[in-house]
């Protein structure tokens, strides 16, 4: 069974820290407007990005005490899906490659009882082609069942999943880390993001959330 404190233990400041950006998303996105669907990305590769999204995810479950689900969308990564021990299991690789699939079957529990795990999947993991329908459609498959639903996205500049997911959810949460984003990297990312259709795009500067 995934369990969430695999990522590692946060110091109080970055728990408060998630919990704000986490009531924050829930005002931003009520529940009678937007979907309640959020994109964590990056410009550029970072590993740390799977341990802020657990950590954002977690916060939410425990926040709103509501189901929540995150959703590991990184495919060339799978960062978030080998720290819980979950690498080799179905998930949205698979839910995007396979209309029949449901992804409350396909979602794992972890240690908080309202917040589960959907792992980056099998099918597909090595350089299989997918449409954009097929991304709408896995996207669109994650909005009902949850209230709140946190995608890991991978990075803006260098995959192009974060791109065709981006259009489909409520808001994307750009991090952006102390010392290691060039500015320059962040500007792309965010044109790229808003050329494409995003909405709601925010950057977050990560360095006190590590």
């Amino acid at each position: 069974m995934p369990n969430v404190s695999t990522a590692g233990p946060l110091t109080e400041s970055a728990a408060a820290a998630y919990q704000r950006i986490a009531l924050q998303l829930h005002h931003d996105l009520p529940r009678d407007g937007r979907r309640r669907l959020a994109l964590l990305t990056t410009a550029n590769a970072a590993p740390s990005v799977a341990r802020c999204g657990l950590a954002l995810a977690l916060g939410l479950a425990q926040e709103l005490q509501q189901p929540v689900l995150c959703v590991d969308a990184h495919l060339r990564g799978g960062d978030a899906s080998r720290a819980l021990g979950c690498d080799g299991a179905q998930g949205w690789s698979d839910l995007m490659h396979d209309s029949a699939l449901n992804p409350a079957d396909l979602a794992l529990p972890t240690s908080e009882p309202l917040l589960r795990f959907l792992p980056a999947g099998v099918a597909g993991r090595q350089g299989a082609r997918r449409s954009p329908e097929q991304v709408q459609r896995a996207v669109d498959a994650l909005a009902t069942g949850h209230d709140f639903v946190v995608i890991l996205g991978g990075p803006v500049l260098d995959d192009t999943m974060a791109l065709g997911v981006a259009p489909h959810v409520g808001c994307v949460l750009l991090l952006a880390f102390d010392d290691q984003t060039l500015l320059t990297d962040l500007d792309q990312a965010q044109r790229a993001l808003r050329a494409c259709g995003a909405q709601g795009v925010r950057l977050v500067i990560a360095d006190a959330l590590r």
